[in-house]
C-alpha cells in the first residue's frame, strides 16, 4: 500500500529553504498533498518571528511537507501543534529504541507553545507552518521542521550556543538520522490520517497532556508588549489561554513564550 508521505520524498543537497521551495512548487502546480522535500543544508532557513535557522551541512533533519487539511482557516495553527507532537513522539521512540532515553530522561523532553521542542530548556527542534493558495485555488499548508541531530557544541554560533542543543550533545554519541527521519515520516502519516478522520479536538488535548503546561506561569513576548499569566488551557483554534493578574482569562495568538 502506497504511503502518503514516504513514497514522495525528494532529497536535495542544498536549498535556500525547503518551505520556500515547496510553497513555490505548490503554487505553480508542481507539488501535491504528501510531497516532502528534504535537504542536507539550508542557506536561508527561517524560524518563527523570521529568525535565522542555523543548519550546518549534514548535521540536522531538515524537511518540509505539503498538506491539505480540511479545517477552518482560523484553526490552521493547530497543524503546528500536531507536528510538534509528531516529532516529540518520534524522537522519544527513537531514543528508547536506541537505549538513549536514559541519557536524557523522557520528562526533560517538552513542548514550548506554539511548536518548539525543548530538552532541559534548550531548543532541539523548531517548526514553521505557512499557508497559501495553490495553482488550483485551494488552500495548502507547508509544515517545515529543523531537528538538531549531530551538531557538536562548536557548530552553534555564539548567538544560540546557550539556548540550542542536539541529540549528539545530549546522548554523547552520533545518531542515525535516516532511522529517525523514517520514524518522523511514519508518525506524520499516522497523525495526519487521524486529523483527516477525527478532526482537531484530539490535537489540543494531546498537546496539553504532553506539554505539561497547565498551571505554569508564562511570559509571552510579543512585538510591542509582554504578557504574563498562568496557563489555563488552549482555545479550540490553538491559542494560548492565560489568566492574568486581574483574574481575567485572555487568549494569546502569537509570541515567544518562556516559563517563569
Amino acid at each position: 500500500m502506497m504511503s502518503m508521505f514516504e513514497d514522495h520524498i525528494r532529497l536535495i543537497g542544498e536549498t535556500e529553504s525547503t518551505n520556500i521551495l515547496l510553497s513555490a512548487e505548490a503554487e505553480s502546480g508542481l507539488a501535491y498533498e504528501g510531497y516532502v522535500i528534504r535537504t542536507e543544508h539550508q542557506t536561508g532557513g527561517r524560524g518563527r518571528l523570521d529568525r535565522n535557522w542555523e543548519s550546518p551541512p549534514g548535521k540536522s533533519i531538515l524537511f518540509s511537507a505539503l498538506l491539505y487539511p480540511d479545517i477552518d482557516i482560523n484553526k490552521l495553527s493547530i497543524i503546528g501543534l500536531m507536528i510538534s507532537i509528531v516529532i516529540l513522539d518520534a524522537v522519544s521512540a527513537f531514543l528508547e529504541d536506541n537505549n538513549s532515553l536514559r541519557n536524557i530522561s523522557e520528562d526533560s523532553l517538552s513542548l514550548k507553545w506554539p511548536n518548539d521542542i525543548l530538552v532541559r530548556g534548550k531548543k532541539l527542534c523548531g517548526i514553521l507552518c505557512q499557508s497559501g493558495i495553490d495553482a488550483k485555488g485551494d488552500r495548502y499548508v507547508v509544515i517545515g521542521a529543523g531537528l538538531n541531530v549531530n551538531q557538536d557544541r562548536d557548530n552553534f554560533s555564539s548567538e544560540i550556543e546557550s539556548t540550542a542543543t542536539s541529540l549528539k550533545i545530549l546522548t554523547g554519541r552520533s545518531q542515525n538520522r535516516e532511522q529517525l527521519f523514517s520514524l518522523i515520516i511514519g508518525k506524520l502519516e499516522l497523525y495526519y490520517k487521524k486529523l483527516k478522520t477525527s478532526g482537531t479536538g484530539w490535537i489540543i488535548s494531546e498537546w496539553i497532556r504532553v506539554s505539561r503546561i497547565i498551571g505554569k506561569n508564562l511570559t509571552v513576548q510579543q512585538q510591542d508588549e509582554q504578557i504574563t499569566g498562568i496557563c489555563v488551557g488552549l482555545e479550540p483554534n490553538g491559542a494560548l489561554q492565560l489568566k492574568v493578574s486581574s483574574g481575567k482569562v485572555i487568549s494569546v495568538y502569537s509570541g515567544d513564550t518562556a516559563i517563569d
